[in-house]
């Protein structure tokens, strides 16, 4: 905490205030976790019902039941790419690696006189400032996938908990 020799008092106002917020902050953290819980709890029953009953009428609110795309264990998914050669199948992006090399890079460019010497330099400052790593998608496993190149097992192991596609329950 900072230490300022006028601090303004605290007024009634203000701690009423901080306590009250404080209060919902912990409910809202109680009401997410009973959410989750619920959900869990009504995904274990509706999960592998026919997609063809939803939406479902429950009283007051509709249940819908759909998928969205599973979230790429990016770690796991490289080893496995590599161990397969197909990271020349992935789409790069650039990245900088360093600030420094990057600035230099642009120096460098000003240098327009291309010399060996010169190009040999701008190449050096490129390789130093940028990189290209591996832009993995859902899309691109799933073409790899859909071509045979990656195993059934390797493809869901590419995601985290080894799911492709995660179930989503939308209660409204």
């Amino acid at each position: 905490m900072g230490v300022n020799a006028e601090m303004p008092a605290i007024t009634p106002e203000l701690a009423q205030a901080v306590t009250r917020l404080g209060h919902i902050r912990r409910q809202m953290r109680d009401l997410e976790t009973e959410e989750a819980l619920l959900r869990e709890e009504i995904l274990s029953v509706v999960e592998y019902w026919p997609r063809d009953v939803f939406p479902l009428r429950v009283g007051a609110f509709e249940v819908r039941v759909g998928e969205r795309k599973g979230r790429i264990d990016l770690t796991q998914c490289l080893s496995i790419m590599e161990r397969e050669h197909l990271l020349a199948e992935v789409p790069r992006e650039p990245v900088i690696v360093s600030h420094d090399g990057a600035d230099e890079l642009r120096r460098a460019l000003t240098r327009l006189d291309m010399p060996e010497s010169t190009r040999e330099a701008l190449v050096q400052a490129y390789k130093a400032a940028i990189d290209w790593k591996p832009d993995v998608s859902f899309d691109v496993l799933t073409r790899l996938a859909d071509e045979a190149r990656l195993s059934p097992e390797e493809y869901k192991s590419c995601f985290k908990e080894g799911k492709p596609t995660v179930t989503v329950l939308t209660v409204r």
